[in-house]
This record gives C-alpha cells, sequence and structure tokens, in this order.
C-alpha cells in the first residue's frame, strides 16, 4: 500500500461524493425515507467504489477481488465477539430511549428483512473502503485508536453536507458527529479484535444504521453521547491492555 494511500482515499472519496450532493439540491428524497435522508444519502456507494478504483489501479483485477472477498470473512469472528458486534448498538439505543424517555419504534415484521438487507449492503459498501482500504495501513502506524479517530473524523465530515441538505441544525449535527467519531472508534476496536474481519464492522454498521431508522431523530445527539462514553471505556481498556506487558518487562 503507497504511503499516501489515504489521501488519495479521501480526496478521490469527495471527488466521487460531489454529483450527489449536487443532485440533493436540485430532487427530494422520496416520502417515508427511513431517517429523513436527502438525495446525497446515496453517496454511500462512494467509499467503495474509491477502494476498487485505487486497489485496481495498484493491483489489479486480482487486487479488487481479494478485496471484495473481505466482504464475506465471518469465519474470522469468534463466537464471543458476536456479542459487541450485534448488540453493542441496540444497548446504545435503550439507554439513550431511557435518558431521553422517547420509545424506539419496532417497524412491522414484514420490513424487518428489507431494513436488514438494504442496510447491510449499505453498511459493506462503505466498509469496503473505509476498513477494507483505508485502515490497515493506518492502523499497522498509528493502532486501532489513532485509527478509529482518523478514520471516524474523515466519516463524520464526509457526512456534514447531506446532513446540511436534510435541515439538521449545527448543535444536533456536532452531537451526532461526536457518535459517528465514536462509533469508529468502536468499529476499530472489534476490527482489531476480530483478526480484520470486515464482516464485522459491516454488522456493527448495519446495526447503526438499523437503530437510526428505529429510533426518533431527536434521540441522535444523546445517542452520540452515550456511544463517546462507550468508545472511551474501548480506548481505556486499550491503553491499559498495552501497558500491561510493559509494566511486565519492567
Amino acid at each position: 500500500m503507497r504511503r499516501h494511500h489515504l489521501l488519495s482515499f479521501v480526496l478521490l472519496l469527495f471527488a466521487l461524493s460531489l454529483p450527489f450532493w449536487a443532485a440533493a439540491f436540485f430532487l427530494s428524497s422520496p416520502d417515508g425515507t427511513p431517517m429523513a435522508l436527502p438525495v446525497s444519502a446515496l453517496q454511500f456507494v462512494c467509499p467503495g467504489l474509491t477502494a476498487v478504483i485505487l486497489t485496481c489501479r495498484h493491483s489489479g483485477r486480482a487486487g479488487v477481488r481479494g478485496l471484495l472477498s473481505r466482504v464475506l470473512d465471518l469465519a474470522k469472528i469468534r463466537p464471543l465477539w458476536y456479542a459487541p458486534t450485534v448488540l453493542l448498538v441496540p444497548a446504545i439505543a435503550l439507554v439513550t430511549a431511557a435518558l431521553t424517555g422517547r420509545s424506539v419504534t419496532l417497524p412491522s415484521l414484514a420490513a424487518v428483512p428489507i431494513l436488514l438487507i438494504g442496510f447491510l449492503l449499505a453498511a459493506a459498501a462503505e466498509e469496503v473502503g473505509w476498513m477494507a482500504y483505508a485502515a490497515d495501513p493506518l492502523r499497522a502506524r498509528r493502532g486501532a485508536v489513532i485509527t478509529g479517530l482518523v478514520l471516524g473524523s474523515i466519516w463524520g465530515i464526509w457526512h456534514v453536507i447531506p446532513l446540511v441538505q436534510a435541515d439538521r441544525g449545527w448543535g444536533w449535527i456536532a452531537g451526532w458527529f461526536l457518535g459517528t467519531v465514536a462509533g469508529r472508534v468502536i468499529i476499530v476496536w472489534i476490527y482489531d479484535h476480530t483478526a480484520g474481519s470486515v464482516a464485522a464492522a459491516i454488522i456493527y454498521h448495519g446495526m447503526l444504521n438499523i437503530m437510526g431508522s428505529l429510533a426518533p431523530i431527536e434521540n441522535f445527539p444523546v445517542a452520540g453521547v452515550v456511544t463517546a462514553l462507550v468508545a472511551a471505556a474501548v480506548i481505556m481498556t486499550e491503553i491499559s491492555r498495552r501497558e500491561a506487558p510493559a509494566a511486565a518487562r519492567s
């Protein structure tokens, strides 16, 4: 992987996203769109597309096949790690609902498979870029925590224009941004403990989308704070884990 792979990824990602941002100024999203997302939310295809373009350029078709094959690497996930991968987001949603006094709206049983498939596919399109392509070189140099903070910040900034187009206020966006950066820290933590499983990242990301569609929009900033507290606990755990061998050697 080239030294400046992350810069190339970010520049191409934002360039590919521009048409989606522009389209949202002229087109309205259909009624009933989950989370009242604008047309620009279709930018979810861009991280994966960016990764495919850059991988094809540097490694050819064989590299692209290897990149895409990581979407199905479920065998890397040990049974114990399915618990945080699947259950952490619903737990955060329930705590948020308890703190705000607002409920989580359950969909009809018929809608569950549609939501599940749609949001997992969208998550896969993103995580091919964020984790399968962008994460590993940064993680090798800086570790999981810094990788989560850096990619989470880029991830959040990339969403700002669609959120503005969805008429979110800056206070709301700030709370959401905090939760987004924290969410990426958690995703990288799970990825780090599942032998680099992109499938685990997809599942967690998909759960974020599913719970986001079921919870009232007003809850999101509070959910951001709760997620940040969970991420802080993850960071402290990782720091302690790294310090333990050093203390044993001394």
